[in-house]
């Protein structure tokens, strides 16, 4: 080929000086063509599991691999911690290069992070000295957020009703964290956890058991961490066959952070390393939805009051003469609810209606009249 090319210009090619320094054109021109096949591929990347895009531990370690066979190299690493860089050195040093054919992993770990920072990591290749060769690709770096904070629930039982006469008790949960999704399971599947209690409302300590109906996020989860999270999950619990009284439904959930590193792992070196951060070092398995960030226990509660209450009436004279004065008395009951608000009597004789649980009146005019008592259970 630089034959070629040089024969076919060389007709063109006048004396003089012009012509030298338009045949040297041509012939650097060439060599640097040359000077491409003859270089050797190298492979730089994210080790395999990628790096977690949120994580729960103050010191993060961020993992690549690369494999060389036609040049000599060396990696020189700058960290980001948020919008401030660090140049954290060169490996295996800034004068010494790694023999060919060579590959192996080398990794960066920061310590002491605080919360809501982003840890990104950016290796450059040199190659036997000729000049850097930043990697562009998404698998030459990578970046994490650091989570160290719960996520916060509120949860209501019956919206926000105090008493109900319906055993099909609806359960909402909403969730609020402020960097993190609620936990990814695939879809809209995420983590809630549910304890359930007629005595007393639930706490941390008591058992909380995966719920997949209350468990599929009502939002999409798919913006990237960082800022506030907000979502919510809805169920409902069928209380047919239970009896009437309190019902205490509590909650908690788990966030999208995982470890990094386990801190309950025995590891081989020191800082604690594994390149496959969805990976738990201490059984080989992934991550669960207990080892991120835990809401505590919320809770919300209704009365269940399913019985119609009882009330009564009396009067001091069913048979008055026109003008006495009769004392009439009330008396209701409601085992579960009570009664809320005053007793109300309809006299039968077109007079305005009055309310208390003792009241007098007279009639008027001779007749038989229909004397009526509403009570108010508290339930809805």
């Amino acid at each position: 080929m630089q034959k070629s090319q040089i024969s076919s210009l060389s007709p063109r090619v006048r004396t003089g000086v012009r012509s030298t320094r338009l045949a040297s054109l041509v012939v650097v021109l060439a060599l640097v063509a040359l000077a491409v096949p003859a270089t050797s591929s190298a492979v730089f990347q994210s080790s395999p599991g990628g790096e977690p895009a949120v994580t729960n531990t103050p010191t993060n370690s961020h993992w690549f691999s690369w494999t060389s066979s036609g040049f000599n190299v060396r990696y020189c690493i700058t960290t980001y911690r948020n919008s401030v860089s660090f140049n954290r050195g060169c490996i295996p040093s800034p004068s010494l290069y790694y023999l060919d054919p060579s590959s192996s992993q080398f990794s960066q770990t920061e310590n002491s992070l605080p919360d809501g920072t982003l840890v990104g990591v950016y290796p450059s290749e040199y190659r036997d000295g000729i000049g850097i060769y930043p990697c562009s690709g998404p698998q030459c770096s990578s970046s994490t957020l650091i989570d160290l904070n719960q996520p916060v629930l509120t949860v209501f039982a019956a919206g926000t009703a105090n008493y109900t006469n319906n055993a099909q008790i609806p359960m909402h949960i909403d969730y609020n964290d402020a960097l993190s999704h609620p936990w990814f399971a695939g879809g809209q599947n995420a983590a809630v956890f549910i304890c359930q209690r007629r005595d007393r409302a639930c706490t941390n300590a008591d058992p909380h058991n995966y719920e997949p109906n209350c468990s599929v996020a009502n939002l999409s989860r798919f913006a990237a961490p960082g800022n506030a999270k907000v979502n919510s999950f809805d169920c409902t619990f069928d209380f047919t066959s239970a009896a009437d009284g309190p019902v205490y439904l509590c909650a908690t959930a788990a966030d999208q952070s995982i470890p990094d590193p386990d801190p309950t792992a025995v590891e081989p070196s020191s800082p604690p390393t594994h390149p496959n951060q969805f990976v738990k070092p201490a059984t080989g398995l992934g991550w669960t939805a207990g080892d991120a960030n835990l809401a505590e226990n919320a809770c919300g509660s209704v009365v269940l009051d399913r019985a119609s209450p009882t009330i009564s009436a009396q009067a001091s004279d069913t048979t008055p003469a026109t003008g006495d004065l009769v004392t009439f008395s009330a008396s209701g009951s409601d085992g579960v609810s009570g009664l809320a608000g005053p007793f109300t009597w309809d006299f039968g004789d077109n007079t305005p209606n009055k309310q208390g649980a003792n009241i007098t009146h007279t009639y008027g005019s001779p007749g038989t009249y229909r004397v009526e008592l509403t009570g108010w259970p508290s339930r809805i």
